[in-house]
């Protein structure tokens, strides 16, 4: 196992008893070096197998487990991953000069059904417009007195986590839940290449990018949805992970098969007009309109519309809009301006880079769905062994409570990464991934060349949206957007959908 993984790790939260509910704290973090970002957006890759399983496990024998079944099926390992081929260069270093922030605002929430009020913990974080804080305020025990009030705060990530408490035989039990988890993406004409217009790839936007004609089906993106036009897009960071996002179309499938269903029942049972039209187009639509309905974005029930999120729609936020609201207390974070070891450039097109790029996509989403804000692990694939490094949580937490989320964390892995990695044979893997900062990977596939001793895959996971796999070119959204409605047309079309649907052999 390689251990020459550098520790960049930075505070980034402080635990829930050290914030009175309804208070919040703000951390800025001193510039470093930010490294340029090569874009693998994913990509969709529906063989034929993968439709035999849909077709097999949703449409010819429908129940409960069958999108689990469809998962388990090695077939979709393959489905959705990063394209190799067709990167995009952004010149994210453009950062390198600019501070970072976390800002953590607890809100509560009256509660009539229980004798504690819930709390949300919103967290954002993302870079600095300008300088945040004056030279002199760097040291200083009380740096708010130093704040500059008309600085920007870019989010580029923004979380809601709900704690809330639970009686019951054991007692009062203190539950976490991730409401929220939203990656944004700013457009800067010195950071994206103007060469190309950008799109949200996720399954609701690929899904309504394409038309039926007669020769089947047509690719058509509109480009005022572009992130060149709208300035800023936003996507659902779970759905950066491939097994999540294909999980989100097989709902999306499934859907649309029990409408078929139901469908045709009303057909038997006196509807004889010809308005329920061909089974088959029905399906089709039906999964169209499913999988376009679906909320990704995760957006909750806002208790508080005067709150955070108030402040947040207003489409601007600065450091003056959250002191005279919340009075935060600031801490001044310096950072390593550069990283001890030889960052691989992101556009060597390796399989060690290819899979290195999907493992910094998945790994913050991993953390923030179990509360955890950092974490640093070892695993070998041959032994099935593993090691932790260090651990971090969102909240106060015990060291049962830090175990507990380790070992969700750890099923998280082997249930929707590392059964994608091991596509490419045994490897190594070492990495260490703070949500607000950067995330460093060394990646080495055991049936391919090693990486150099001392080099290491760098992202920089404080840029959110900015580096996220589901914001490609209007090529990336057009190849996926075909692929998936073939994928829908190859299902209705095939025997199994039109046996189940009919009842017998057609």
């Amino acid at each position: 196992m390689i251990d020459n993984m550098p520790d960049n790790s930075v505070p980034t939260m402080i635990n829930l008893g050290g914030i009175n509910q309804g208070k919040a704290a703000l951390f800025l973090f001193t510039p470093r070096q930010i490294v340029d970002h090569y874009k693998r957006p994913l990509m969709y890759n529906f063989n034929n197998e993968v439709a035999t399983s849909i077709a097999e496990n949703i449409v010819e024998n429908p129940s409960m487990h069958g999108i689990d079944k469809v998962l388990k099926s090695p077939s979709v390992n393959s489905a959705i991953i990063p394209d190799s081929r067709n990167g995009i260069g952004l010149a994210t270093s453009q950062y390198s000069d600019h501070w970072t922030f976390v800002a953590i605002v607890d809100e509560s929430i009256d509660d009539h059904f229980a004798s504690n009020a819930i709390v949300n913990r919103h967290i954002l974080i993302g870079i600095c417009g300008t300088e945040p804080i004056a030279q002199n305020g760097l040291s200083s025990a009380t740096p708010e007195q130093f704040l500059n009030p008309n600085c920007q705060l870019i989010v580029t990530r923004k979380l809601m986590i709900n704690r809330y408490s639970t009686a019951g035989v054991n007692g009062v039990q203190h539950n976490l839940k991730t409401i929220t988890d939203t990656s944004t993406a700013d457009y800067h004409t010195s950071v994206w290449n103007p060469a190309n217009e950008y799109y949200s790839m996720s399954p609701e936007c690929t899904i309504k990018s394409t038309v039926a004609d007669n020769e089947g089906y047509t690719s058509i993106v509109d480009s005022s949805d572009s992130l060149n036009v709208k300035q800023s897009l936003q996507v659902s960071a779970p759905m950066e992970s491939p097994r999540r996002h294909l999980k989100c179309i097989l709902n999306g499938l499934d859907d649309a098969n029990s409408k078929s269903l139901y469908s045709s029942q009303i057909g038997e049972f006196g509807d004889s007009s010809g308005l329920l039209g061909d089974q088959d187009e029905n399906f089709e639509e039906y999964a169209k309109s499913s999988i376009a309905a679906t909320d990704t974005l995760g957006k909750a029930v806002y208790y508080n519309q005067g709150g955070i999120d108030g402040l947040i729609s207003t489409g601007y936020l600065s450091i003056g809009m959250i002191n005279s609201q919340y009075c935060p207390k600031v801490l001044v974070i310096q950072t390593p301006t550069h990283t001890p070891a030889e960052i691989i450039p992101q556009y060597e097109t390796s399989i060690n880079n290819v899979f290195s790029s999907l493992v910094c996509a998945c790994l913050p989403t991993y953390l923030n769905s179990v509360g955890l804000s950092a974490i640093s692990f070892m695993y070998n694939s041959a032994a099935d062994a593993t090691q932790v490094l260090n651990i971090e949580s969102v909240v106060a937490s015990t060291q049962q409570d830090l175990h507990f989320k380790w070992g969700a964390f750890l099923y998280i892995l082997q249930t929707e990464l590392f059964p994608i990695l091991i596509q490419n044979g045994n490897f190594d893997i070492q990495a260490n991934c703070s949500v607000n900062s950067t995330t460093n990977v060394i990646l080495n596939f055991l049936d391919f060349s090693p990486l150099p001793a001392g080099s290491v895959y760098e992202e920089n996971s404080v840029l959110g949206g900015i580096v996220s796999p589901l914001i490609g070119t209007k090529a990336h959204m057009q190849q996926n957007s075909l692929q998936l409605n073939d994928l829908i047309k190859s299902i209705s079309a095939s025997s199994f959908y039109k046996n189940n649907l009919y009842g017998g052999t057609v």
